[in-house]
């Protein structure tokens, strides 16, 4: 396990890591966050969403004087670069797979959506889709069952949400199918309790963390990644691996650490202090 005083960079997703879902991150986490830019940590943040203005403004969102160093969306398909505005692609799912995917995920009568630039695209808008707006804060055009609208250009993710009672079913059609279909180039991944995304099976936070190493001069091994659920398992192939407390089984057991806290007890703030911080010294 590689030690806190070699680590050069922090990356950490921002859904029950940082914040509680469209939430503030705690206090604690902010000053953490402030402290080790301060003694020249790199930072960044890791997304399922697309790296449109509403990431790029989420440090001002938190009242940081400073932008992250590095915006990695699509679960590892976009990396922007602060410093230089590079940006990279990798990993997008072309027209006739978004068309595959969608017809084999349609008998289970769930709402497909992708991300189209600061706005979404959906088959249909229910009261999750809704909430999901207001609280992203982000239009979704509803194309009323029309699924080519969705397939008009690669996109990085296709992304379904369902209600707790359909989780059994939900995942039982995707684990057959997949484990019918080993040839496909796509896989699924849970993001947060209640969503599913079909993503490129080689697409993953860790393969964004590693465009930004190499463009950055770092190694894997002097950077920390810090999440919570299954899409963010690829942070977990960095120098150090944080999972908070409220994270999935999956993300815990690969960790080098589990917090002892939940992103709702500002958790990620609290073991940033007490393992990075405090330990070197910094203030």
């Amino acid at each position: 396990m590689m030690d806190f005083r070699q680590m050069k960079a922090l990356i950490a997703d921002i859904d029950g890591t940082l914040v509680t879902k469209g939430e503030m991150p705690g206090p604690l986490t902010i000053e953490a966050l402030n402290i080790l830019h301060d003694h020249g940590i790199k930072l960044g943040i890791a997304s399922g969403r697309v790296i449109n203005t509403s990431l790029k403004n989420r440090y001002k969102e938190w009242n940081l004087p400073f932008q992250f160093d590095v915006l990695i969306g699509m679960n590892g398909g976009q990396v922007l670069l602060s410093e230089t505005d590079a940006f990279f692609e990798q990993y997008a799912l072309g027209e006739n797979t978004l068309k595959e995917i969608m017809m084999w995920m349609k008998p289970l009568g769930l709402i497909a959506s992708i991300y189209e630039g600061d706005h979404m695209v959906a088959t249909g808008i229910d009261e999750m889709q809704a909430a999901s707006m207001k609280r992203n804060h982000m239009e979704i055009i509803d194309t009323h069952g029309d699924y080519d609208r969705l397939c008009v250009r690669p996109v990085h993710t296709v992304i379904y949400r369902y209600f707790p009672e359909q989780q059994e079913q939900v995942m039982r059609h995707i684990h057959d199918y997949l484990a019918s279909h080993p040839e496909t180039e796509y896989t699924s991944v849970n993001t947060f309790p209640g969503i599913v995304e079909i993503i490129h099976k080689n697409c993953n936070k860790g393969e964004g963390v590693k465009v930004f190493a190499k463009q950055s001069g770092l190694e894997m091994n002097q950077i920390a990644g810090m999440g919570d659920m299954d899409n963010d398992l690829g942070l977990m192939t960095c120098g150090i691996g944080i999972a908070l407390k409220n994270g999935s089984e999956k993300m815990k057991a690969a960790a080098d650490f589990v917090t002892e806290f939940t992103c709702d007890e500002d958790g990620a703030g609290k073991f940033l202090f007490k393992h990075w911080i405090e330990p070197l010294g910094w203030k």
